[in-house]
């Protein structure tokens, strides 16, 4: 993200290790997720768009977006409590286009609507919820509230996991050294929205876990110990 006085744009998404780029893919067009002042009862809509290519797999992600300052007041996290804050809601409806060989593989489309609070004290939200509308009905994926304004997370290298098949179209396999401990496997979309998450015991060195439901698309595999990433990787789901 790049923050200006006039608002806040999405520049790239992408995961470095030991000062190395596993995967960077920018916006172009970036979108202008916020445009500054923003005030309650205001709304900006915005386009963007980005091409990330493996190989022969192309895909394309397109993204029209919606920011609306929907509601004020005060929220209590476990952090404390927050007067005078500000809720946005972000619609945003994706359109993803995946091609190989120079043909089209598949179109897919999905719709995600999250919410995040605002306080004029801090830069970041004081509280999030990502999720999307199933039969009218909310539906939260994940909800977050702010710890710290901390920016960066230091990973460190585990080249001795072993991710198969890769692409996949029905599932992933994960093996892993029984020295590791327990971890947690966290599976994020290039919007940033965490689609699978799940503990991996001590006892387990071979974990499976099913992505046929999954839009197909690019994501990003976090494995985590005792709150540190200790490996990326980048996933395709065809």
């Amino acid at each position: 993200m790049k923050v200006s006085t006039s608002g806040l744009v999405l520049k790239a998404i992408g995961i470095i290790e030991e000062n190395v780029p596993l995967f960077l893919s920018f916006w172009d067009p970036a979108p202008t997720f916020m445009v500054y002042p923003f005030a309650y009862q205001n709304t900006h809509e915005t386009y963007g768009q980005m091409v990330i290519e493996d190989n022969e797999l192309n895909v394309l992600t397109k993204s029209w977006i919606t920011t609306e300052a929907d509601a004020w007041g005060t929220i209590t996290t476990p952090q404390g409590t927050y007067n005078n804050v500000f809720r946005l809601k972000i619609t945003s409806l994706d359109s993803t286009i995946m091609s190989m060989g120079g043909g089209p593989v598949f179109e897919s489309g999905y719709e995600t609507v999250d919410y995040a609070w605002y306080s004029a004290a801090h830069r970041m939200p004081v509280f999030e919820i990502n999720g999307d509308f199933e039969d009218g009905e909310y539906s939260a994926w994940q909800v977050s509230y702010l710890v710290s304004e901390t920016v960066g997370i230091a990973e460190k290298p585990a080249d001795n996991f072993k991710v198969y098949p890769n692409p996949a179209s029905s599932h992933v396999n994960i093996d892993l050294p029984a020295s590791e401990g327990s971890v947690v496997l966290k599976l994020i979309d290039m919007s940033g929205k965490l689609i699978h998450q799940n503990v991996i015991s001590q006892n387990q060195d071979k974990h499976h876990f099913d992505v046929s439901s999954f839009p197909k698309g690019v994501y990003m595999m976090q494995i985590i110990k005792n709150n540190e990433t200790i490996s990326s990787r980048k996933i395709i789901v065809r």
